[in-house]
């Protein structure tokens, strides 16, 4: 229950941040954390609710396997297994992940981006971005 009010302050504090921000494009970033920094954490940028542009990292596959987004969007990936895991795109990656942390990136550019998981190369997955 701890774990999702830290999530839930995040997203609080993320929206908070992106209202305050200037109007230019967002600029592509990452964010790895750990569920007890989540909340001070605010260096993504974007303005989608994480909600519908989430990954749950389970049962050693990324849920959903494709997520369709607009450019701009930013997508969270969640650790919910007992082992670690990591997110790997060709041009950058998210570290390792243990249970509970996350990791968010913005997709500026319009694309089919696939991905998998370091540890587990046979993990994969697919943002496509419109």
């Amino acid at each position: 229950m701890k774990k999702i009010l830290v999530l839930f302050a995040a997203i609080i504090m993320m929206f908070v941040v992106s209202g305050c921000s200037s109007t230019s494009p967002a600029k592509t970033s990452t964010t790895a954390t750990t569920a007890a920094s989540v909340a001070t954490n605010t260096e993504t940028q974007g303005t989608t609710a994480l909600a519908s542009n989430s990954i749950l990292i389970e049962n050693h596959a990324f849920n959903p396997g494709v997520l369709t987004i607009k450019a701009g969007d930013s997508v969270t990936w969640t650790n919910k297994d007992s082992v670690s895991h990591s997110v790997v795109f060709a041009d950058f990656e998210s570290g390792l992940l243990k249970k509970g942390d996350s990791f968010t990136h913005v997709f500026d550019t319009a694309g089919s981006f696939k991905y998998n998981c370091g540890p587990h190369p046979d993990m994969t997955g697919t943002i496509e971005v419109q």
